[in-house]
């Protein structure tokens, strides 16, 4: 396959996919119920790491050319990968152990900050407060109206559809393109859209396997 844009679509495809996937671990509650030191943990991870990366890849970005590389470098460097974590923990069965809980809360937390950074990612070029401001509102809203969603319309569809896996799979890809769709046509991004729509989805799900 040498057509650029087929490339692109099917790279974007996968984005989507694994970023639904990855918000399927979230729950939002059990961060809560994670306790202080795992808050200030992840509330303080991710800018700290971003912050330690800087001055480091200063150098890298500067014989790229490019005026984000510099940033784009230090966020990637301040984020790990959430899916190969929790399947390392799960399989050494660390999941349940404090270390355990305390590393899938600060993997919950680089996730919610991927998400405020892909909300602002496609205004960073010509980045002004009013398109910031835009971006907050439309994202704010996108997961505002996923969670009403998720709470009163998902439950009762997944329900009706539950005896039948294959509807079950057709309607999760439905609802993760939707709102991943939506997140585009606001301006966001759409694999935030897809981090969105899987962490927002009813709270059936399994623990990591």
């Amino acid at each position: 396959m040498r057509d650029p844009q087929a490339i692109d679509l099917i790279a974007e495809i996968g984005l989507i996919l694994l970023l639904f996937i990855v918000g399927l671990e979230i729950d939002v509650r059990e961060i809560a119920r994670a306790g202080r030191a795992i808050v200030v943990s992840g509330l303080l991870q991710f800018p700290l790491c971003v912050a330690l990366a800087w001055p480091i890849v200063g150098g890298i970005a500067a014989a790229t050319g490019g005026p984000l590389d510099r940033l784009y470098l230090a966020v990637g460097l301040g984020l790990s990968s959430t899916l190969v974590v929790v399947k390392l923990l799960s399989d050494k069965f660390e999941l349940s152990t404090f270390g355990g809980r305390v590393t899938l809360g600060i993997l919950v937390f680089q996730d919610l900050w991927a998400i405020v950074f892909l909300a602002v990612q496609p205004n960073l070029g010509a980045l002004s407060p009013a398109a910031l401001l835009r971006s907050t509102a439309a994202g704010v809203g996108l997961v505002g109206a996923a969670v009403v969603m998720s709470r009163h319309v998902l439950p009762s569809l997944f329900r009706f559809i539950a005896r039948s896996p294959e509807l079950m799979l057709v309607a999760s890809m439905a609802w993760c393109f939707l709102v991943a769709g939506t997140a585009g046509r606001l301006g966001l991004s759409t694999a935030m859209g897809a981090l969105v729509a899987g962490s927002s989805s009813p709270p059936s799900r399994t623990p990591p396997r």
